[in-house]
């Protein structure tokens, strides 16, 4: 478990290399691994966009393009943005920080 906050507990978003929490970086990373398996030049697109702030909208609108192809493609677009956010996901608590997978299979004793 590495290390978080006292005032942190629950459900939190990863940390950069430099400690800090963006939801910026975890929305672009999430599209993008959304796109990867249907649409890699446009995931690798969202990766490479450094404004993403003002320039999102278009990167979501290739989004509902490709998933808009078909439902095979929507349903892929929709577990591999699933897996890209339980993949990266935090769970704080006690001072410090873990997958939320590890979290769910450790409850603390009387709180399930």
């Amino acid at each position: 478990m590495s290390a978080s906050t006292d005032d942190e507990a629950g459900i939190t978003f990863p940390r950069s290399d430099g400690g800090q929490r963006s939801t910026a970086a975890f929305g672009r990373n999430v599209f993008a691994a959304a796109l990867d398996p249907v649409a890699a030049q446009d995931a690798a697109a969202i990766r490479a966009e450094r404004r993403w702030r003002t320039r999102y909208p278009q990167h979501v609108r290739r989004l509902v393009i490709a998933a808009a192809h078909d439902g095979e493609a929507a349903l892929a677009i929709a577990r591999a943005g699933l897996a890209a956010i339980a993949g990266t996901m935090r769970f704080a608590r006690d001072g410090g920080e873990t997958s939320i997978a590890e979290a769910m299979a450790a409850p603390r004793p009387g709180y399930l």
